[in-house]
């Protein structure tokens, strides 16, 4: 048993740095495309790496001025449309994107390519997350933390004749924290710089009861966690959507944050996010408000016909009260 798992690292090892372990069942297979920013200009010299660990790294190579990257790694013959990697693709003043916990497909014959963040924009008034390496500019918008859940059981005790549903509350801050995570919502359009930020720093994870956690990252990845667990994403910005249809892939952007639900079967057919704490939103910041709906007035004369408008003089019947003008 030994000798046979020892075997299949080396046949991994082989195929990941691109010396054959058989000829008769490897090939070569030339990965190219392009890396660029959010703005479609393409990054020259930027770093593309095959990765098998956060620390360890396997074989990469150097995009050209154009952005333009090649690679060559052994497939497995049998695998006829593409091949699985794990990458990192870095660049001077760009969030790194990652992919070594979860491995990418990448079709043969055809270009891959990658975008890299250089600049992160919020626009004002669209619900966002957001976490810095720095302290947040507290004028910038309303800042949001993660503060309570209530799953459904907890809300058919208290009030047992409603829908059942499980909340995620975030009380409102007025002193943000760097390298924490928030729900936040700017006052005005805001473009954040990385090439000004230091991000080798790891962001805080917000955890409550191991149920629920508020996760963000500096880098931008593709997420895929076990079917126990639900991603719920808080923005309605591009940099976080989900890429495929089947909604089992998410993308996070740097700078960005996502919740992760634990046993997201109990949770996943009836889920409200709660915000609280606006009564001391400064100017320019103000809750959603709600309308209430004029009630429509029953007017009548005293010989019981309805009016549509009051008369202009003597008595009337207003929604049951007597009026006179």
């Amino acid at each position: 048993m030994k000798k046979n798992h020892n075997c299949f690292l080396l046949v991994l090892y082989c195929w990941l740095i691109g010396f054959p372990a058989s000829a008769q069942e490897w090939e070569q297979t030339l990965l190219k495309g392009r890396i660029c920013n959010q703005d479609g200009s393409p990054i020259p010299y930027a770093t593309l790496s095959v990765v098998v660990s956060e620390e360890e790294t396997l074989k990469e190579t150097v995009a050209d001025a154009d952005g333009n990257y090649q690679l060559t790694v052994l497939t497995d013959r049998a695998t006829v449309e593409g091949t699985m990697i794990a990458v990192k693709v870095a660049a001077e003043g760009c969030a790194t994107y990652w992919q070594w916990h979860d491995l990418i497909y990448v079709p043969r014959n055809e270009d891959y390519n990658f975008t890299l963040f250089d600049a992160v924009s919020f626009k004002a008034g669209q619900r966002s997350t957001i976490a810095l390496p720095v302290t947040p500019d507290p004028e910038a918008g309303a800042y949001y933390e993660l503060s309570r859940f209530e799953p459904s059981h907890v809300n058919q005790l208290v009030k047992p004749t409603e829908p059942s549903h499980s909340r995620i509350f975030f009380q409102r801050v007025m002193t943000p924290q760097a390298n924490r995570p928030y729900l936040f919502i700017p006052t005005h359009d805001l473009t954040i710089r990385l090439r000004d930020l230091d991000l080798s720093q790891t962001p805080e994870l917000i955890s409550l009861h191991d149920s629920v956690y508020f996760a963000s990252s500096y880098y931008s990845s593709d997420l895929e966690l076990p079917m126990s667990y639900r991603i719920l994403l808080l923005d309605s910005t591009a940099d976080c959507h989900y890429p495929t249809v089947e909604d089992k892939i998410v993308r996070v952007g740097a700078l960005h944050g996502y919740l992760i639900i634990k046993n997201a079967h109990e949770t996943a057919v009836n889920l409200s996010i709660v915000l609280e704490g606006d009564e001391q939103a400064p100017s320019g910041i103000k809750p959603a408000a709600t309308a209430t709906p004029e009630k429509a007035k029953s007017i009548f004369d005293l010989h019981g016909r309805r009016l549509t408008t009051p008369p202009a003089k003597g008595v009337y019947i207003e929604n049951g009260r007597k009026k006179i003008k």
